[in-house]
């Protein structure tokens, strides 16, 4: 398993084997943003593990080539982010995509480019939301036969504000792709909470379905546990967790259930 650690936008841990090219560049006067370059040649998984107690500033740059599968798990927690993670495959490479996000604040912004026939994009983002945070991706379908699956699942609790924002872009001659967008935040508080779904689609032989749901759990499944002998409290935790939990396959178990916890 090829495994990053970064604190505070720096590496401190770097276990990677051949099958990608790393490059980290760290902030200065001249560039007062960190970069992260990586290039993926074979079929392979990465495991990231960010942390820090300042705030940070970081691009992410992700290129997988022709027919590789890329599995990429990212756990971060610490303070405040602003992240920008840029991705592009190749013809029928396949990303999939796990993040878990504990963090006090973080701005995200993901553009990710299909650029060869039959590349696939799977994504599955998992957060945390004590204070503001703002995702937004964009999914470009520049090859024919391409497909993206995103979900985004938030517990939005304490003062957190959560925004979400995914767009699907498909011109005009770019045939047989296939989209699905699926965000759900569960509130637990009072604040604001948007989900904007949005389908830039100029050609007619495209599958696009999503979904977007914002407020609380089901009534009928806390009460089915309360029956079981589960407070309102317990019951409300084990639907967060496995809300939290679920389709997420790629991360690091212990360090996943150490931060639910918390």
């Amino acid at each position: 398993m090829n495994i990053l650690k970064m604190y505070n936008d720096t590496i401190k841990q770097q276990q990677v084997d051949d099958t990608m090219l790393i490059n980290f560049v760290p902030a200065s006067k001249e560039n007062v943003v960190s970069s992260l370059a990586i290039k993926v040649k074979q079929n392979t998984q990465l495991q990231i593990l960010y942390t820090n107690d300042e705030k940070t500033k970081l691009d992410i740059l992700i290129e997988v080539e022709d027919g590789v599968t890329f599995s990429l798990g990212e756990i971060r927690t610490g303070n405040q982010y602003k992240v920008c993670y840029r991705y592009t495959l190749k013809k029928q490479s396949q990303v999939y995509l796990n993040r878990f996000h504990y963090v006090k604040e973080i701005k995200e912004y993901d553009a990710v480019s299909l650029e060869g026939e039959e590349a696939l994009f799977e994504s599955i983002i998992k957060t945390v939301s004590t204070n503001e945070e703002k995702y937004e991706m964009i999914v470009n379908h520049k090859a024919s036969k391409t497909k993206s699956f995103t979900v985004h699942h938030a517990v939005n609790k304490e003062d957190g504000e959560m925004k979400c924002y995914i767009t699907n872009e498909v011109p005009k001659g770019i045939k047989g792709c296939e989209i699905n967008q699926k965000s759900q935040i569960i509130t637990m508080n009072h604040k604001e909470c948007t989900i904007k779904p949005i389908l830039l689609i100029d050609e007619e032989d495209v599958i696009a379905e999503h979904a977007a749901h914002i407020g609380t759990f089901e009534e009928d499944s806390l009460f089915y546990l309360e029956s079981r002998g589960l407070s309102r409290k317990k019951a409300t935790e084990l639907m967060i967790k496995g809300f939290l939990q679920k389709g997420i396959t790629l991360l690091n178990k212990d360090t996943l259930q150490e931060i639910l916890k918390k």
